[in-house]
């Protein structure tokens, strides 16, 4: 899991700055892609006197799976730079927890919307969707080919929700 460093700017000790954790993934470990917009995955704790993980978080290079949750261990550190006033208690090991195969997700809102993902091979007979559907709202799937063409019988309309 990386951590990424963002700069904030200059202090008596180098740069000043946060260790934020992100989610990127990579195909053949040579190139990646950031997901989630680059928001911070595991972000950092409020600023309350005396809590952890305010500037670095740091994380093992895999989560524990636990049933249907994974367990993400990390170290939080409260401060950047030791401060004259710090006191001796610096960091601590923190828990997030997150249920199995929630690391992304997309909203909708109140307006109509679509989604294309990349092209795919498929072999199955069903198509199974990850979804929460709210009030009114409905889910409908279309399956396209390679130049974006509806495949006979498999249009939104043949779908039903």
């Amino acid at each position: 899991m990386p951590a990424v460093y963002h700069a904030t700017g200059k202090s008596d000790n180098n740069t000043d700055g946060f260790h934020l954790i992100q989610l990127a993934c990579s195909r053949d470990l040579r190139t990646w892609t950031r997901l989630g917009s680059r928001q911070p995955f595991i972000g950092p704790s409020p600023a309350k006197p005396g809590d952890f993980g305010r500037t670095q978080l740091l994380l093992p290079s895999a989560p524990v799976e636990r049933g249907d949750e994974l367990w993400f261990y990390h170290t939080g550190i409260k401060y950047r730079t030791l401060h004259e006033d710090a006191d001796a208690k610096m960091g601590a090991v923190h828990l997030t927890v997150l249920r199995r195969d929630g690391f992304v997700s997309l909203d909708a809102g109140e307006d109509r919307g679509q989604l294309i993902t990349k092209s795919l091979i498929y072999s199955g007979d069903q198509l199974m969707l990850n979804v929460v559907i709210r009030d009114s709202g409905h889910t409908k799937v279309e399956v396209l080919d390679a130049n974006h063409k509806t495949l006979p019988g498999l249009s939104l309309k043949d779908c039903v929700p």
